[in-house]
C-alpha cells in the first residue's frame, strides 16, 4: 500500500467519525454528485521537498469537497468544522509530520444564496 493510499484511509476515517452528517468517498480526482450532500476526498498531487541523507519529504496535496445540489445543509459552516477539525488533527494521529488547511473556495448556484459547494486544499506533509 502506497503512502498516498494509507493517508488517504486515514483521512477518510478522520472525516467520517468526525463529519457523520457527510456521505463521504474517496476519488482519485474530482468531485462527486448525487442527490444528498456529498464529501469527496482527492489526492491529486505528490511533490517532493528537502532532499537529505536521511531521506526527503513529501507534500501531498488533497482536495476535499463538499457537494448540496440543494444548497439546503449549510456548506458554508461544514466547511468551517472541517477546517477545525484537520487543524486539530494536523499529524494525523501521528501518520505525517504536519497538515494544514491551505484554502476553502466556496460556490453557489445560480439563484440560491447560500453556498452550495465548498473546495478545499489540504497539504499534508510526510518523511518519504
Amino acid at each position: 500500500m502506497s503512502r498516498r493510499t494509507e493517508i488517504t484511509d486515514v483521512i477518510m476515517g478522520l472525516l467520517q467519525d468526525q463529519i457523520p452528517e457527510v456521505h463521504w468517498s474517496s476519488l482519485v480526482t474530482g468531485a462527486s454528485r448525487g442527490n444528498k450532500l456529498e464529501g469527496t476526498v482527492s489526492c491529486d498531487r505528490i511533490t517532493y521537498v528537502e532532499m537529505t541523507k536521511s531521506g526527503r519529504k513529501g507534500v501531498l496535496t488533497y482536495s476535499i469537497y463538499l457537494l448540496d445540489t440543494a444548497s439546503i445543509e449549510g456548506v458554508d459552516a461544514l466547511a468551517d468544522k472541517l477546517d477545525a477539525l484537520l487543524t486539530h488533527y494536523h499529524d494525523l494521529g501521528g501518520w505525517c509530520i504536519d497538515s494544514q488547511v491551505k484554502e476553502i473556495v466556496f460556490g453557489v448556484a445560480q439563484g440560491k444564496a447560500d453556498a452550495g459547494m465548498a473546495l478545499i486544499t489540504y497539504e499534508v506533509y510526510f518523511d518519504c
